[in-house]
């Protein structure tokens, strides 16, 4: 759902259920407000220290295993590094990084070979722990890659098959490329239609179904090693508080919705955990190897 006061269209494909958008957007980059979350700096303070130091210590001791991303499944891209082994020297790139948050934190858990790529961001940006993101596309970066990570990126381009297909040529032998993104067809697009928090319109342009990205992923030669539903229960939360917005309520009534949504999230949580359980979860990680590679 869109904070715009425009109306945008969307298609959904009859076989697979994924949804795209279906107008054109001449200037896609003014759709991106300078507050939008993936533009704002990586945070510095006590607290975020503090994370990336048990990062740390969990990827030391064996963790996170899948069990725990029951509980914390934003910790999903670093189950893979423990689970497949990736070194801490090896290549990372992280396409569509924005202003480098998820780089920054990787070269403070010890992987300082991660780089970021992002045609949006206002300038490169070079951080103190030797990450980098610069202001490019795919297609124009240099250097190939061990780990190329869409984390949350490929639903915002406008051709992700042709993303796809240049990750892969840049994938060095062996590498892997790990997509998590928003799924279409699941339960919380269907209970909450155009009023979805993950629809966010119209920087989302694609939004896969879970069966619609398996389909295209082998299409181009890539073999899904693991798929991790890693929903979170504030995806429901904040899709009630879309809903509550668009109704003709006063500022007294309002409040009262708010705070009644607020006491639903130990609930909305345990909803995600299931729904993470049986693979109808509104989000993804796609772990992917190209096929000779396996």
């Amino acid at each position: 759902m869109s904070s715009q006061p425009e109306t945008f269209l969307y298609a959904e494909c009859q076989d697979c259920r994924t949804t795209f958008l279906n107008q054109a957007i001449e200037d896609l980059a003014s759709c991106y407000p300078a507050g939008y979350y993936s533009l704002q700096s990586p945070h510095t303070g006590v607290r975020y220290r503090a994370t990336n130091a048990i990062l740390r210590l969990m990827l030391a001791v064996g963790l996170p295993r899948k069990k725990t991303l029951q509980l914390l499944p934003n910790l999903s891209p670093y189950y893979f590094l423990r689970a497949y082994s990736i070194r801490h020297d090896a290549r990372i790139l992280d396409v569509g990084s924005g202003t480098g948050r998820f780089v920054h934190r990787l070269g403070e858990v010890g992987y300082r070979n991660a780089r970021g790529i992002d045609p949006y961001i206002p300038r490169d940006v070079q951080f103190d722990n030797g990450t980098s993101v610069t202001k490019c596309t795919l297609e124009k970066s240099d250097g190939r890659a061990d780990v190329i990570f869409f984390n949350h990126s490929l639903e915002h381009v406008s051709d992700p098959l042709e993303s796809l297909r240049q990750a892969a040529i840049a994938l060095l032998p062996s590498g892997f490329i790990v997509v998590r993104i928003p799924l279409a067809a699941s339960l919380a697009a269907g209970l909450f239609g155009t009023s979805w928090w993950q629809f966010d319109a119209p920087r989302h342009v694609t939004l896969f179904s879970a069966r619609g990205f398996r389909a295209v992923a082998e299409g181009l030669g890539l073999a899904i090693q693991e798929v991790v539903f890693d929903s979170a229960g504030h995806v429901f939360g904040r899709s009630m508080s879309n809903v509550i917005r668009q109704q003709s309520l006063t500022s007294e009534h309002m409040r009262e919705l708010a705070a009644a949504t607020r006491k639903l999230c130990p609930g909305f949580r345990k909803m995600a955990v299931a729904l993470n359980h049986c693979g109808l979860a509104d989000q993804a990680m796609f772990i992917l190897r190209r096929k000779g590679d396996v």
